[in-house]
């Protein structure tokens, strides 16, 4: 048995921007930033920022793409290794699951199952 699940709540680190490909598809990109809290020795807290590429195709990205930097937002999805012919290993987030939690109104945008 296999499994890739990513399952992130962050906030949206710039507004999101769209590029439509030659083949007609369109793409929406944004970064996301999370945050891990912990207790050190010393009985302080710490903690460490981690930013993630998150890349939404199709419907899903007309949503992603109405949303803007500060977004309070949960993503759940895939993390896919792209090859660059640079030696830098590039892992992007593809989410199949878009959750606003920012806001009264929660929008949720999801693909349906295959």
């Amino acid at each position: 048995m296999f499994k890739n699940h990513v399952d992130l709540i962050g906030f949206i680190g710039s507004d999101p921007e769209t590029r439509q490909l030659e083949n007609g598809a369109s793409m929406t990109y944004f970064s996301l930033a999370t945050k891990t809290t912990w207790k050190n020795e010393g009985g302080s807290y710490d903690s460490q920022t981690e930013w993630h590429r998150i890349v939404v195709w199709g419907k899903l990205g007309q949503f992603a793409a109405r949303l803007a930097k500060d977004a309070h937002i949960e993503i759940e999805g895939q993390l896919r290794q792209r090859k660059n012919e640079k030696p830098v290993l590039d892992f992007p987030i593809f989410p199949q699951n878009v959750i606003s939690l920012g806001s009264l109104r929660a929008f949720t945008f999801a693909l349906p199952s295959r």
